[in-house]
């Protein structure tokens, strides 16, 4: 269509309901809060995946207070796979990687204790590397399997099949 010509009808009543349903965006609430006050059990969990198209990880505060159990995301990274094609458990490392790097920052913001969170990946060749000796493995493997292990603790990463 040119910039000047009239919208066919179809798409200018679509169009026109989509506009008139804008004011239902101000019934949208998202909490903040994450419930992460003093009178609570906190428990951090960090969920990492894999696909060959990205890898990322997210964060989420879970705690239990008189009322039940809340559960939120607090914050969630992702990067695109390398153009150059890697494997996936080589990949699922790599979401592992940023699951704990999340995880260090958010323990940095809040004061959180590292060693209290929960890590959790389906990836059985990436969770075996993780609990292993790296120097077992050749250097991709090593420095991120290195890196992970400085963070955390073998026994904090979980199966999540």
């Amino acid at each position: 269509m040119q910039w000047e010509e009239i919208l066919p009808h179809d798409i200018a009543a679509r169009w026109h309901a989509w506009i008139t349903s804008l004011f239902l965006l101000a019934d949208i609430d998202v909490p903040r809060w994450m419930g992460t006050s003093n009178d609570h059990d906190i428990q951090i969990h960090v969920f990492c995946d894999a696909s060959e198209r990205a890898y990322g990880a997210a964060l989420y505060v879970r705690s239990t207070t008189r009322e039940g159990v809340i559960a939120r995301p607090a914050c969630i990274k992702n990067r695109l796979a390398p153009v150059k094609k890697i494997t996936l458990p080589r990949l699922e490392l790599l979401a592992a990687l940023v699951g704990v790097r999340l995880l260090q920052y958010f323990c940095r913001e809040t004061g959180s204790n590292i060693r209290d969170a929960t890590l959790w990946t389906d990836a059985t060749v990436a969770l075996s590397w993780i609990r292993s000796n790296p120097s077992r493995w050749k250097a991709f493997v090593f420095n991120r399997v290195t890196e992970i292990q400085t963070c955390t603790t073998p026994i904090q990463w979980k199966h999540c099949p």
